[in-house]
């Protein structure tokens, strides 16, 4: 293979790469628009469809003959890891809060220039355009996308500037063949991943957030899960103390 061949391969993996960075970014704000549109409603799903399989799967224990003790400590410890999951919850929705707080400093031609920037970053230093790549240049990669994620220009670019000296530049060092199949290779993977992120949540419902139609629409949608979840709890309750004589 040419040099200029192997060029034509390299762009195209770069090209991948962005593509696959600018969508994990947008997957981020979508999901913290998410959580911060509708952070009632999740939390009140998170509750109730917990509650509810929890209540279900102690009921069915008692007509399969366990241990009445062991099913009430059984539910003492999902108690437990339900509010441990209420506790995360609301620490994403602190960290949702915080990066809407932040974004709201930037501009529009912040945001479109901290792109260019993130891509010129991956362009020399992204880890899959190595064969081999460092432990220590791994994860200060993985932390300043995390950041790019996040939107944070500023402590992206004090990270960058700490640690810029770590990251080393590409040594083909004429092996075209050798770099062209694992290019090659990565473009499929990457691609694949794309593919699986456009298909997945939040991307496969990003024409939800389009407008404030959309997402009264979308908000109004999951009122209507929480209500049948209430309703549904309302009536396993019932059953509940039936067999255990207590509430849940």
């Amino acid at each position: 293979m040419t040099k200029e061949e192997f060029l034509i391969v390299k762009e195209e993996l770069i090209n991948v790469i962005i593509n696959f960075e600018l969508l994990k970014r947008k997957s981020n704000f979508l999901k913290q628009t998410y959580l911060l549109e509708l952070s009632d409603e999740i939390r009140s799903e998170m509750k109730y469809s917990f509650e509810n399989e929890v209540m279900l799967d102690s009921i069915k224990k008692v007509k399969d003959g366990i241990n009445l003790e062991q099913i009430k400590n059984d539910i003492v410890v999902s108690k437990e890891e339900l509010v441990k999951k209420l506790e995360n919850f609301e620490k994403n929705l602190k960290s949702a809060n915080e990066l809407s707080q932040r974004c709201e400093v930037y501009t529009l031609e912040d945001m479109q220039e901290f792109d260019t920037r993130f891509a010129n970053f991956c362009r020399l230093y992204h880890p899959v355009l190595k064969i081999r790549v460092s432990d220590v240049e791994k994860t200060m990669f993985d932390l300043l996308s995390k950041l790019y994620q996040d939107g944070n220009i500023e402590a992206f670019d004090k990270l960058y500037k700490e640690c810029e000296s770590k990251f080393s530049s590409i040594d083909i060092n004429s092996n075209y063949d050798g770099y062209a199949y694992f290019y090659s290779e990565s473009i499929k993977n990457l691609n694949n991943l794309i593919i699986k992120m456009q298909n997945s949540f939040p991307l496969n419902i990003e024409d939800k957030f389009l407008n404030y139609d959309s997402i009264t629409a979308l908000i109004g949608e999951k009122r209507e899960t929480v209500y049948d979840l209430r309703e549904l709890n309302k009536a396993i309750r019932k059953d509940f103390k039936l067999n255990f004589d207590v509430e849940f």
